[in-house]
């Protein structure tokens, strides 16, 4: 599992190198998706919302139609989705002790440094108690949208990664309120009982 986090940590890295000059208009997107509720049954007809839960850990994710379930993980923590027009969702889940840190201020300081080592310029960067969301634009315009939260007992975090082209902001705006919002929890905010081992 800690490998898994390390790539998918390096292939995001890799994919978000340098941001252009020029000025963005993400931190007012973001602003307005994130406090956008989806009212699943006023849902357009043809837009069908499927749902993956993740037993292990317990958290579901809500995505649309147009992302395509890559398998889960070998080791149970999560998956990829993709689209065909360039559109990448990744979601994870591990146990504390398996991270860098043990406290949710070290773990968001940890994911932020990362980006700032790689010389990412965040174009938006938000902190609400035990959850963290950080985003930019790399230099081919692609948006990265990573969203980091942590159960109540601070020994289990998700971590959900969202990258789409600049010129798929209207599917970026849509899955950020279908997916992002909610996630961890179910659309109503309960939470899903996870089914971990002593051993996992």
């Amino acid at each position: 599992m800690k490998q898994l986090i390390k790539t998918i940590c390096i292939v995001s890295l890799i994919g978000v190198i340098a941001c252009t000059g020029k000025k963005t208009n993400t931190d007012q997107q973001f602003q307005a998706a994130e406090h956008a509720t989806t009212n699943f049954s006023e849902t357009d007809q043809t837009q069908t919302i499927e749902q993956y839960v993740n037993l292990r850990y317990g958290y579901i994710l809500y995505y649309p139609f147009y992302l395509t379930p890559q398998g889960e993980s070998d080791s149970s923590d999560g998956q990829v989705f993709r689209s065909s027009d360039g559109i990448n969702l990744s979601v994870w889940g591990s146990k504390n002790t398996l991270s860098f840190s043990n406290t949710p201020e070290e773990e968001f300081a940890f994911r932020k440094q990362c980006y700032v080592d790689d010389k990412i310029k965040i174009t938006y960067e938000k902190r609400i108690k035990d959850t963290y969301i950080v985003s930019g634009i790399d230099s081919d315009g692609k948006i990265f949208y990573q969203k980091m939260v942590f159960n109540k007992n601070k020994d289990i975090f998700f971590m959900l990664l969202l990258e789409y082209p600049d010129n798929y902001r209207k599917k970026g705006d849509e899955i950020i309120k279908i997916s992002i919002s909610p996630f961890p929890k179910r659309q109503d905010g309960s939470d899903v009982e996870p089914e971990l081992e002593e051993n996992s």
